[in-house]
């Protein structure tokens, strides 16, 4: 790394004539730019001084049938967790209803539009792969992740029926960003109109996240939307989150048979680890501990000029490949 100090705008990467393999890397230096917002550097792109850059959602869905758009889906989950000291979440028919009543494929096309994906476990794709199965595939289904009116209405009547009420009033809590405003506003409407306004009401409070977060510490939320990027490349990244002793388990789901299956993936290796890992994903939904909504993508434009960039989904680029033709 060169021209490096801390805090400045711009650096460059340049090939090291010590690297063992350095007659394999194509390209002399790789410049970055930091710009204060895409608008600028989308126009850099347009303007060509930059050869890649990062899109806003709303620029991603103008672009998104372009050559040199590039959505990198990135091992994150956006995703509702609920606290259980509040008497009605407690409910896990009330769980269930929520999460039934959310149309994730409408979420990801029609608000987001920028390469986001619907989820379908509480791993994202493309994090960690077992014999070359990707857990998320392996453990996709439709327990606790898919859309059913009929069902969220099934599961509301039961919940209300257990708790002896006749009416729900649910606070929503997110971040004030635009994007988690458009997605609490998406919930909140999906909530109300396929439970039954008379029968649901959804409060939304959109704040910074610092707020946000001290609050879900405080365990002064109802549901809140929240996210989660892998720290390293295993589905107990994710599925660590509600284990019992976990300091991210801010709505204090407690399941004995949940921590034993992480207890003993920790002794296992290959497919019996990824059989005992995807049955404690299949615990945690049929609980409906935790509703997974979508996996975010990083949503970019890149030259058509530009080849050999690799990234993975935790978001390391290796650019020794990479060329500029």
């Amino acid at each position: 790394m060169s021209g490096w100090t801390g805090s400045n705008q711009k650096w460059t990467l340049v090939k090291n004539k010590h690297y063992w393999d350095k007659q394999h890397v194509k390209l002399a230096k790789v410049n970055f730019q930091v710009a204060k917002s895409t608008s600028t550097s989308y126009n850099m792109f347009q303007a060509n001084q930059l050869d890649e850059t990062n899109l806003s959602t709303e620029q991603a869905r103008q672009m998104k049938t372009t050559k040199e758009f590039v959505a990198r889906k990135q091992a994150r989950l956006n995703y509702l967790q609920f606290n259980l000291k509040n008497k009605e979440l407690a409910n896990a028919n009330i769980r269930k209803a929520v999460s039934y009543a959310i149309d994730r494929k409408q979420l990801v096309k029609r608000v987001l539009g920028d390469g986001t994906v619907a989820a379908h476990s509480f791993v994202p794709k493309e994090l960690m792969v077992t014999n070359g199965k990707d857990f998320a595939d392996y453990a996709a289904g439709k327990v606790g992740t898919s859309y059913n009116k009929k069902q969220a209405q099934a599961y509301l009547k039961k919940g209300l029926q257990e708790l002896g009420l006749k009416q729900l009033n649910l606070d929503l809590l997110g971040d004030d960003d635009d994007t988690s405003k458009k997605i609490n506003e998406f919930i909140q409407s999906q909530l109300e109109d396929n439970l039954g306004s008379k029968k649901v009401t959804v409060n939304v409070t959109n704040i910074n996240k610092k707020s946000r977060i001290a609050r879900m510490q405080s365990g002064d939320f109802g549901i809140v939307q929240t996210g989660w990027g892998a720290d390293y490349q295993d589905a107990t990244s994710f599925l660590g989150l509600f284990s019992a002793d976990s300091i991210y388990n801010f709505g204090k789901w407690n399941n004995p048979s949940y921590d034993k299956l992480l207890a003993q993936a920790k002794t296992q290796s290959g497919s019996k680890r990824l059989a005992t890992l995807k049955q404690a994903n299949d615990t945690l939904l049929a609980d409906q501990a935790v509703v997974p909504l979508c996996q975010p993508a990083l949503a970019t434009l890149l030259k058509a000029k530009v080849t050999g960039v690799a990234y993975n989904t935790i978001g390391q680029y290796n650019f020794k490949e990479a060329q500029v033709k």
